[in-house]
C-alpha cells in the first residue's frame, strides 16, 4: 500500500508497471481509497477500498510488467492524494522503506510516498515498504 499525490494539476492514474520476484504469472488486482490507506490496512470494505483492477499478469523478475489498463481510470485532484493496494498472489518486488509516509519520488507532477509490505490480502503488515515499478498516468484538462 502507498500513496500518491496530485502535485500541480489533477490526473488520471491509467495503469502500473509491476516487477515481479520470479517470471511467472499471477493473480493481481488493484484496490484504490481516497486519502490515505493508514488504519485501512486490514479492512476490505468495498465501502472503503474500490477494486479498480483484477485480472492475471505475466509477471517477469526483476523487469517491470504492464498490468494492463485499470477497469476505470483513478482521478486524483491537484493537491489531494489518492491511496494504491496492488496485490498480486505470486510475490511482487518492494524495496525497503524507511519511514512510513514519507515522499520517495516525484516528477514534479505526482508524488509517491513510502507505504507497507502486506503478504496477505488486506492482513498484517509487514513492513515499511516503497513501490517498485511505474505509475502510468496522464494530466487531466477540463474543457
Amino acid at each position: 500500500m502507498f500513496t500518491v499525490k496530485a502535485n500541480i494539476k489533477p490526473i488520471k492514474v491509467a495503469s502500473f508497471d509491476i516487477i515481479g520476484k520470479k517470471d511467472q504469472s499471477s493473480q493481481c488486482m488493484v484496490f484504490t481509497k481516497t486519502g490515505n490507506y493508514r488504519g485501512y490496512e486490514r479492512n476490505g470494505s468495498t465501502a472503503i477500498w474500490k477494486r479498480v483492477l483484477n485480472r492475471q499478469v505475466r509477471m517477469s523478475k526483476n523487469s517491470p510488467s504492464n498490468m494492463g489498463n485499470l477497469n476505470s481510470e483513478v482521478y486524483i485532484a491537484a493537491g489531494s492524494t489518492q491511496a494504491f493496494f496492488i496485490w498480486c498472489e505470486s510475490e511482487m518486488l518492494y524495496q525497503r522503506g524507511g519511514s512510513q509516509g514519507s515522499a520517495f519520488a516525484s516528477d514534479g507532477s505526482i508524488t509517491v510516498s513510502q507505504g507497507v509490505g502486506v503478504e496477505e490480502l488486506f492482513r498484517d503488515v509487514t513492513d515499511t515498504a516503497k513501490f517498485c515499478g511505474r505509475i502510468r498516468y496522464v494530466l487531466f484538462y477540463a474543457n
